[in-house]
């Protein structure tokens, strides 16, 4: 061992090196220090086993020295030794850990004793240390092979071979009962918040971890593990039939949809069906997977439920609507989709191919319509194919745009009626003028997607949307710097321009003249 002997009287602190080098069995090498300062510069340099130092001491007391230590993480033993037996030292030094209290002058049977009581700690210490280890190797090490055998599960490697899964769940600490099913979970993360990016994966993959374990009462039960398509990170969740309730567990998932939503800024959506035979999980993984892909409009976080047996979704009823376009009566008919829709949505149920299916159908029957319309001589509106087109592609990016395509095609006597949606987007540009009008408040003013907007206001208008916002914003700016005294800032702030230097540029750009020429050029004119 390598022993630190701490004392600020120089013949007390030889005597006590003549006693501790002779122990040559017990010690290797002896430092020494006349005071805590000294000592602390031994300690952040050498690797010390013992501290034997005097507790009272004028430039730092032995037992601030062993403080010190704790505060520092420095698992050294250490032995007191004072000229005073004080149980109030005593106390304070057993409360800091200390081996052993020795009282001056020490003699050598007592420092043996000491060192002898010291390397036994150390060796405990030590050995519960391992077995620490050890342990939670071990405990790491099932927690691995558990999870790759339900990632070989889930991948079909046992096929139906229902004794053989049940004997590996069995080996892995899951114990089926006889005819116990099965719920499986696929939880995947839609968006990493700012409290957890940056986050290193193994940390990332424990917290995540952690937290459904709790959150779904699974804690230490060790079965999720990772089941990562491409960049998306997704987790696999096995619940037993006899330690849950579905309802039960629907409320938990919403919690911890809810949790990591307000707690880590993370949003996560949890897909689930029905309890599976063991054998059956690899194509209820598959079928969840596939519902993970195929649902539109989710929320971004979101617990979905559908169905995976061979029960497919009620079809819309298209013999009835096909009657209801023929006598005109297209209020009702928006009514009766609206509705089919509503109850899609509401199963998670609404999928790309039956939202196709359903846009493609009704614009079958409304073409059908016109041309028998034609046919018999009526008079016929034809719907602008490519309007169709633009429209049918924006209805699937939302649930706003796919009821705005409904109502455009089922009553478009009635759209054209109303104010234009350029009509719409000019007006909410002039009430939003002194604002930095953005993407999506276009989107939201008049519920269609950006892209689509573009193309049919410059159709109407030449100009894009872009253009014309800044020129009304200059046509607003002209008028209040000849019209007002205004400082340029203030105009600039007016118009949605909080940087003075981004409008100044703008204007010339447009104008020709800075902000102040102009001002300066009309102002006079007016006079």
């Amino acid at each position: 061992m390598k022993v630190l002997l701490v004392d600020d009287e120089k013949l007390a602190l030889d005597g006590l090196r003549m006693v501790t080098e002779v122990q040559k069995d017990l010690v290797d090498q002896v430092f020494t220090a006349s005071s805590a300062a000294e000592a602390k510069k031994i300690l952040e340099e050498e690797v010390i086993d013992v501290v034997v130092t005097d507790i009272e001491m004028p430039l730092g007391s032995g037992l601030s020295l062993l403080r010190w230590l704790r505060e520092e993480k420095i698992d050294i033993e250490c032995i007191f030794q004072t000229c005073h037996e004080s149980f109030a030292f005593a106390r304070e030094a057993l409360s800091l850990g200390s081996s052993d209290y020795l009282v001056k002058p020490v003699q050598e049977e007592e420092i043996r004793e000491a060192l002898i009581k010291a390397r036994n700690n150390m060796e405990h210490k030590l050995r519960l240390k391992n077995d620490a280890v050890h342990e939670s190797t071990l405990k790491q090490y099932q927690g691995v092979m558990k999870s790759v055998f339900l990632t070989e599960l889930l991948r079909g490697k046992f096929g139906a071979d229902r004794e053989k899964i049940r004997e590996n769940f069995a080996a892995h600490g899951v114990e089926l009962k006889d005819g116990e099913r099965v719920l499986l979970l696929s939880v995947s993360v839609a968006r990493i918040g700012k409290a957890m990016d940056g986050w290193e994966k193994d940390i990332y993959d424990f917290a995540m971890r952690n937290v459904i374990g709790e959150s779904l009462n699974i804690a230490g039960k060790n079965r999720i593990c990772q089941t990562n398509v491409g960049t998306d990170i997704n987790y696999a969740v096995f619940l037993l039939e006899g330690e849950v309730g579905k309802d039960r567990i629907r409320e938990e998932c919403r919690q911890l949809i809810r949790w990591m939503h307000n707690e880590f800024d993370t949003d996560i959506q949890i897909y689930m069906a029905g309890f599976v035979e063991p054998e059956e999980l690899p194509l209820q993984f598959e079928k969840l997977r596939q519902m993970q892909q195929d649902i539109i409009w989710k929320d971004s976080f979101c617990l979905c439920e559908g169905r995976l047996g061979n029960e497919g979704p009620k079809g819309p009823n298209y013999q009835a609507w096909e009657v209801l376009i023929r006598k005109g009566r297209q209020e009702e008919l928006l009514s009766q989709v609206e509705k089919y829709v509503d109850r899609m949505a509401g199963d998670m149920e609404m999928t790309r191919p039956v939202l196709q299916s359903l846009l493609t159908g009704l614009h079958a029957l409304i073409v059908k319509n016109e041309r028998e319309r034609a046919e018999q001589g009526l008079d016929v509106r034809r719907m602008d194919e490519k309007e169709y087109s633009d429209r049918f592609q924006a209805a699937f990016a939302s649930r706003e745009n796919a009821d705005d395509f409904l109502r455009w095609m089922l009553l478009r006597d009635e759209v054209q009626e109303e104010r234009s949606v350029v009509d719409q987007l000019k007006e909410f540009i002039d009430n939003n003028i002194n604002k930095e009008i953005t993407r999506k408040m276009l989107e939201d003013a008049v519920h269609l997607n950006r892209d689509y907007l573009n193309r049919l206001f410059k159709k109407e208008t030449g100009v894009s949307l872009a253009e014309y916002i800044v020129e009304k914003k200059m046509e607003t700016a002209k008028e209040l710097l000849v019209m007002t005294d205004l400082s340029v800032g203030e105009v600039g702030y007016w118009v949605g321009y909080e940087n003075f230097s981004y409008f100044s540029r703008y204007f010339k750009k447009i104008t020709g003249d800075s902000p102040a020429s102009y001002r300066q050029k009309y102002k006079e004119s007016d006079l």
